[in-house]
């Protein structure tokens, strides 16, 4: 958890500077310092050995509504489902909204640490499942209450309005429905007050501790899942002769869908597409009916991106027809690419290389591509 407190440090004074132009945000460090040993540690605990699933976030939705009242703040709940959005107001100036996420992932947790999580959950398909807080959701969330906390005890501050949002479903929303971003868009997050601004960070196990990396323009990829459902027709493993082998089909298929980013996309686009699960049969004799397979898709290009969503669904239609299986193939859409402002993220720079050192900042490809080439180990940033 070292990584919680400069990063709590570093975006309180961005929200100061880039709201009201306050000069003094390192002066705060002792608010940081002690909140950090008296809440915050705690705080991140239990969001971390508490997960939920998106949109069932019901439990750490309370927590953090029932935090923010106690601040003060004037929370408005049931947000984009279970999200969340309080407001610190001072006069006229810019609107700025700072965003967490506060889902977890349906994985065991296998750290090891003495805060591990056990916890378990129904997901969207009625399967009891572990929930871990693999993608760092919990951080956030914990960062973002602790800016809430100090900031309170400095309105005074500040000229304009800060809002925050502590978001639902980042992980995906279940089949059919909308994220938690953009439900969150359509119900007014952006509106009443319009928001002038956004800022938001993601902690990232490759980068080291105390750094912070910034990339202007595309900073991440669209990302899309799709469910791909192999029909065949069920026979004894000893006359394959009998039936439709989906097996056999679906490892076609998912060597096919390798070819359309080898062979369709242009190298500038970058892309992948990765078969993430797979399930079918339950016994070492019998072929089954049915394989499902699973997978993401990510694009940095919009174009690209739905082409490749045409040529998925044709090779996978044309591998199962030409072998006499039915198949049935479904992309759920997600998130858009992230496109940073080019000029709020030199400015949120320019604040990192003033607060954190001009050497523990730079562009995150750069640092990430020298770290893997040094042939450095992962550090966990919750370690």
């Amino acid at each position: 958890m070292k990584n919680l407190k400069p990063l709590i440090s570093f975006v309180l004074s961005s929200a100061l500077l880039l709201t009201a132009g306050f000069t003094g945000a390192a002066s705060l460090s002792g608010d940081v310092q002690s909140l950090y040993d008296s809440q915050l540690k705690d705080l991140f605990i239990h969001f971390h050995q508490n997960p939920e699933l998106s949109f069932k976030e019901d439990k750490t939705a309370k927590r953090l509504g029932d935090e923010l009242e106690a601040l003060g703040y004037s929370v408005h709940r049931g947000v984009g489902g279970t999200g969340l959005i309080a407001l610190l107001e001072n006069g006229p100036g810019p609107m700025v909204m700072f965003r967490a996420d506060m889902d977890g992932l349906p994985v065991k947790e296998k750290s090891g640490l003495p805060y591990a999580s056990t916890a378990r959950q129904k997901d969207w398909d009625g399967n009891d499942v572990f929930v871990m807080h693999a993608c760092g959701h919990d951080t956030h969330t914990a960062i973002l209450m602790g800016v809430a906390s100090v900031l309170s005890k400095h309105k005074d501050k500040i000229k304009g309005t800060i809002k925050f949002i502590f978001q639902p479903a980042e992980e995906g929303a279940p089949p059919g429905e909308e994220g938690g971003a953009s439900l969150m868009v359509k119900e007014g997050v952006l509106e009443n007050p319009s928001v002038d601004a956004i800022f938001g960070l993601h902690i990232n196990s490759v980068l080291p501790v105390g750094m912070i990396g910034y990339k202007p323009l595309g900073a991440m990829a669209a990302s899309d899942r799709f469910v791909i459902k192999v029909q065949g027709k069920q026979t004894h493993g000893s006359q394959p002769w009998g039936g439709v082998d989906p097996i056999l089909i679906s490892a076609k298929i998912i060597d096919g869908l390798q070819t359309i980013i080898s062979r369709n996309r242009n190298p500038q686009n970058p892309s992948v597409l990765s078969i993430c699960s797979i399930h079918g049969g339950n016994t070492t004799n019998v072929i089954p009916s049915e394989v499902k397979l699973m997978g993401t898709f990510r694009a940095m290009d919009e174009i690209w991106r739905f082409k490749a969503h045409e040529l998925m669904m044709q090779q996978a239609k044309g591998l199962a027809i030409s072998t006499g299986a039915e198949i049935d193939f479904r992309v759920d859409i997600g998130y858009p690419t992230v496109d940073n402002e080019p000029l709020l993220t030199e400015a949120a720079w320019k604040l990192a290389d003033a607060y954190m050192g001009a050497s523990n900042v730079e562009e995150t490809e750069k640092m990430i591509l020298r770290k893997i080439q040094k042939g450095e180990n992962v550090k966990d940033l919750i370690s």
